[in-house]
């Protein structure tokens, strides 16, 4: 509850209704979904791996798409939710068809998205609306 209290005051997040918090520089590394003050749902993520940090800051979902083909990375990405604009790189939460890529979960694992498991992915896609909050902090409670 306390860093719930924090990050209400760092962001102002008493004014939103249904926001995810992603804590990218602790292990495991995870995601916590809000409605109002209230956890509704936490989840094992990996942000980006060295070199490819996953930006700090506050974002909101773009847009929503079940699959996605990165032409880059070449891979499907699964229950798609951007939160960057393509400059240089689009970044988005979403799972990845490869399953053993779920084996990273709790590290940093992807070239800046945010990656959840098959079944977290679907219940957080099924979960947002486009313009909901969306906050990437170094650590909780800070």
């Amino acid at each position: 509850m306390m860093t719930l209290l924090v990050l209400f005051f760092l962001f102002n997040l008493d004014s939103i209704t249904r926001k995810i918090v992603i804590v990218r520089d602790e292990r495991p590394q995870m995601m916590y979904c809000y409605e109002g003050d209230s956890l509704v749902a936490q989840f094992l993520v990996s942000t980006g791996k060295k070199g490819y940090e996953t930006p700090l800051g506050r974002y909101a979902i773009l847009t929503k798409r079940k699959r996605v083909w990165s032409k880059r990375w070449k891979c499907w990405m699964i229950f798609w939710q951007s939160i960057t604009e393509p400059r240089p790189l689009r970044n988005g939460i979403h799972a990845l068809e490869d399953p053993r890529a779920e084996r990273l979960l709790g590290q940093p694992a992807s070239h800046g998205c945010i990656r959840l498991s098959l079944k977290d992915a679907e219940w957080l896609f099924n979960w947002t609306q486009v313009g909901d909050s969306v906050f990437i902090i170094s650590k909780m409670g800070r």
